[in-house]
């Protein structure tokens, strides 16, 4: 991941996760910067705009996960210009007040990065 990316990711200040009864949503924003992605529950594939901005096709497809503890696995592959794959598991902890999210990514060039988030809902 490019020192860029790697300082954004840690400027990350909200992620919004909402489920209907089709579709389930994730919103991450830095400041200004907002990139909001909806996948269907029916775990198809969907198109959608590459996170880093670059041109080239990116699909995605989310799975409901848990059981004791709910969660959803994003999976997602890109096209052109630093292509690859990346899975991020997302999990639900004390009460819906803790998202935990997991992230595996590999570019076609053969580098990996991994890591893992931990926010806390916001007091109203």
């Amino acid at each position: 991941m490019s020192w860029v990316f790697q300082q954004a990711a840690k400027a990350l200040v909200t992620v919004e996760v909402k489920q209907t009864a089709s579709s389930w949503t994730v919103t991450t924003s830095a400041g200004v910067i907002s990139i909001s992605e909806t996948y269907p529950l029916s775990g198809s594939m969907t198109s959608m705009q590459r996170r880093d901005l670059r041109p080239g096709k990116c699909t995605g497809r989310v799975e409901r996960t848990g059981g004791v503890v709910p969660g959803a696995s994003v999976s997602l592959e890109w096209e052109g210009q630093l292509g690859g794959k990346q899975v991020e598991q997302f999990t639900l902890q004390e009460n819906g007040n803790l998202l935990i999210r997991v992230l595996d990514l590999k570019l076609n060039n053969g580098r990996t990065w991994s890591g893992k988030s931990v926010y806390r809902r916001r007091r109203q």
